[in-house]
């Protein structure tokens, strides 16, 4: 349609044309209109916006995965164990398993693609706790005897905390509590042997120094090691392997001085107890937020990985010291039982 004679085609802002058609009625050809300033606007905020979803998208994986390091290494207060069990390394064990288990979950049955997957503190702490805890049922088992075989249950639940690359943990770990709760509860209905006594407990405080001296030896092995800054994978495996014995150590003494209080009623005995538990209860409450392993001629960051094996060191010296302070009560006590029953009248 052509314009007739007339006054101009004006423009509009924005890009609009007026045009006089013939009719006498004017039209407004809509080329691209947009109020002043608006595109502009609108084209910038819709980039932020972009910007923020990417850089949220790209932060929310790394976020999940510092938010799924949860590890558990609070002692159980003094009143847990006014719990009825009659077990009382029995009842810690289960907490702690339980703890894992209902908390932040078994980190190496986690698909590979969950945060916990990615983590390396908290599966080094697992590993920590089952072990160790797997070593103690073991020894106690060989205490609490059913006839000549070791206890069916204490011997179970050892195995089950072994863990077991090929299979997945939480079943087993499950297992084990279960097989604990049922030792307790066959020891409460007189079903099973009591593993207490000054000979167990030394036992168990030979197997710690143990540990110490097996914690201590791969803290040395890796102590200024250059694989990674703040520290690498290996680095950081070793330290909360070591804090994760220095905790079940702590926890399984502490339920050991209330089995024996009468034991402890020595006072020597009760200040080598509560010596050990103190040096134990020290390393296994380190919580570093990051884990250094740098040298010594290092400008940034300390070296904590010395720092947990001097610890360590201490926890081993006063634990042995304990020990020895033990068998020497052990021997009297037998001298004694000897004299008394030579003081005794033949039949």
């Amino acid at each position: 349609m052509k314009p007739v004679h007339g006054p101009p085609a004006e423009s509009l802002a924005g890009g609009g044309k007026v045009t006089v058609i013939e009719s006498g009625v004017q039209t407004i050809e809509q080329t691209g209109y947009e109020r002043p300033g608006e595109g502009e606007f609108g084209k910038k905020a819709s980039a932020a916006l972009k910007a923020m979803l990417l850089a949220g998208a790209i932060l929310a994986y790394p976020a999940a995965v510092v938010g799924s390091h949860t590890i558990n290494d609070t002692p159980l207060p003094e009143a847990a164990f006014t719990n009825g069990w009659a077990s009382l390394d029995s009842y810690v064990a289960n907490r702690m398993i339980l703890n894992e288990v209902n908390g932040a979950g078994w980190a190496a049955d986690r698909a590979v693609w969950r945060p916990e997957a990615r983590l390396t503190a908290l599966p080094a702490w697992q590993q920590g706790v089952a072990g160790s805890l797997s070593d103690h049922f073991m020894t106690k088992a060989g205490f609490a005897k059913v006839g000549d075989e070791p206890d069916p249950d204490l011997s179970a639940a050892a195995r089950l905390l072994r863990d077991t690359a090929r299979m997945d943990m939480t079943p087993r770990l499950q297992a084990a509590a279960e097989a604990l709760s049922r030792y307790n509860g066959r020891l409460q209905n007189g079903a099973a042997a009591q593993a207490n006594g000054a000979a167990a407990l030394r036992e168990q405080l030979k197997l710690s120094a143990q540990w110490a001296a097996t914690s201590k030896a791969e803290l040395s092995a890796l102590v200024g090691d250059d694989e990674g800054w703040p520290a690498g994978r290996a680095s950081v495996e070793a330290y909360y392997i070591a804090k994760a014995r220095a905790h079940v150590a702590a926890e399984l003494l502490a339920a050991a001085g209330r089995e024996n209080r009468a034991l402890l009623d020595d006072e020597a005995l009760q200040s080598a107890h509560d010596r050990a538990l103190a040096h134990w209860r020290r390393a296994g409450d380190q919580a570093p937020v990051f884990v250094f392993n740098q040298a010594g001629d290092s400008l940034f960051g300390g070296n904590h990985l010395a720092a947990m094996a001097f610890m360590i060191d201490a926890a081993e010296a006063s634990t042995l010291a304990y020990s020895d302070l033990l068998g020497v009560a052990i021997k009297k006590s037998a001298a004694d039982a000897n004299d008394l029953a030579m003081l005794q009248p033949s039949p």
